[in-house]
C-alpha cells in the first residue's frame, strides 16, 4: 500500500497539508500510538481528529504545543520533564485506512 496522498487531503480540505500524523503517548516505557487519532499539519497550525464511541471530534488550527488528547487533556506535547507526554508519530498508510474506515461506521 502506498503513502497517503496529501494532494487528496489538500483538495478536500482546501488547505495545504504538510504532514499527516498520529498522536501518541510517550513515557520511559516507550511510545504508544493512540488509535482513532489523526493530526493534519498545515502552515497555519495543527488540526486533530479523534474518533471515539461518542463520535468524531475535531480540534483545529492550534500550535503544536497546544495539541491535546480528549481522553487525557492534561498531557502536554513534548514535555519530556513529565512522567508521560504527547508526541506526533508518522502515520502509516495502513493506520490511515483504519482511521478513515472508523469514520464511516
Amino acid at each position: 500500500m502506498g503513502q497517503p496522498q496529501l494532494s487528496s487531503a489538500r483538495a478536500l480540505l482546501g488547505v495545504t497539508v504538510t504532514g499527516l500524523w498520529q498522536l501518541a503517548t510517550v513515557s520511559a516505557d516507550g511510545t504508544i500510538p493512540l488509535p482513532g487519532t489523526l493530526v493534519l499539519e498545515s502552515p497555519a497550525g495543527f488540526v486533530t481528529f479523534s474518533c471515539a464511541q461518542e463520535g468524531l471530534s475535531c480540534r483545529g488550527l492550534v500550535p503544536r504545543e497546544e495539541i491535546r488528547w480528549n481522553t487525557e487533556p492534561d498531557l502536554a506535547m513534548d514535555s519530556r520533564g513529565d512522567e508521560e507526554w504527547l508526541s506526533l508519530v508518522p502515520l502509516e498508510a495502513a493506520n490511515l485506512n483504519l482511521v478513515l474506515t472508523e469514520q464511516r461506521l
